[in-house]
């Protein structure tokens, strides 16, 4: 089958990737439909994929969006599954699974790599854990099952809590972050979108575990500054001690950003890079700015 004839079919079509992803699909003139329909499925409805080559699983749940241990166990688990049983049975060539990078443990002054220990701390991570297992002993010569764990992913509207430190970063030339020194990766969605046409377009697809990210990897100081150099603008941080930080987050009951703010999680997407021979298409100062997006 020639790629002009191969057919991709994407879920999540109405979430933040999904969307993202269709639109730089069209950019690209590649072939795909939308799987519309929400899982659990009607008792009378029938999936069938033949003449797909790929399917793109991008529907899941985050921290926050989950109504029950039993929607997170439907949708981050159960979902894929059934789907991939569906594909494999229906010929589809290869099934790319958006995982997350929040599985692994915090490592200090380190690389995370995909043979790295895994923490998956709440009931969301372990059902996208117990997924991801499940889907690659599916996997066979015939059918490839690619997993991409994917740390925070970004642009200008990004939802939730990039959103927010946009504005906040926007907002002020003074800002409190002169000792979040500690480093993350990131990934444009620009770049996810990119990294998802080199696996559609790729002559050999192996199944298996793969990192993805800007590899570049920013603290919060780093970041706010960049977001404000993206659009002209300086910032002057305040070294605020880290312990001062900690109580007045604790005052406002929202010690969980601290770990956000503080911690470390740097994560190596060389094996991704390599076999993929991709390298990533835009800057973070592209993704993030305002001149540039609008046009």
């Amino acid at each position: 089958m020639s790629f002009e004839e191969s057919k991709i079919l994407i879920t999540g079509s109405t979430g933040y990737i999904g969307k993202n992803v269709q639109k730089g699909f069209v950019n690209r003139c590649l072939n795909y439909d939308v799987l519309v329909n929400k899982f659990p499925f009607e008792v009378d409805f029938e999936l069938n994929f033949e003449g797909y080559s790929f399917i793109i699983h991008a529907a899941g749940l985050a921290h926050g969006n989950q109504k029950s241990v039993e929607h997170s166990y439907n949708v981050n688990y159960k979902f894929p599954l059934e789907l991939a049983k569906i594909a494999k049975r229906d010929g589809i060539k290869c099934f790319i699974f958006l995982s997350s990078a929040s599985l692994y443990t915090p490592k200090r002054n380190g690389l995370l790599s995909e043979g790295d220990p895994i923490a998956a701390k709440n009931f969301l991570l372990q059902h996208k854990l117990r997924a991801e297992n499940e889907l690659l002993q599916m996997s066979t010569t015939n059918f490839s099952v690619v997993i991409l764990r994917l740390p925070l992913v970004y642009s200008l509207d990004a939802p939730a809590n990039f959103s927010k430190l946009i504005r906040i970063s926007l907002l002020s030339k003074v800002q409190p972050f002169g000792l979040a020194n500690n480093k993350k990766s990131y990934l444009s969605v620009d770049n996810l979108v990119d990294a998802l046409a080199a696996v559609v377009l790729s002559n050999n697809r192996n199944s298996g575990v793969y990192n993805l990210t800007d590899n570049r990897d920013l603290s919060l100081r780093e970041l706010v500054a960049l977001i404000r150099k993206s659009n002209s603008l300086a910032t002057f941080h305040i070294p605020i001690p880290i312990h001062v930080f900690y109580l007045f987050l604790r005052l406002l009951k929202r010690e969980d950003l601290f770990s956000l703010i503080f911690r470390e999680h740097v994560i190596s997407c060389k094996k991704f890079m390599s076999y993929y021979n991709w390298k990533p298409k835009v800057t973070p100062e592209d993704t993030l700015n305002i001149e540039r997006n609008s046009r």
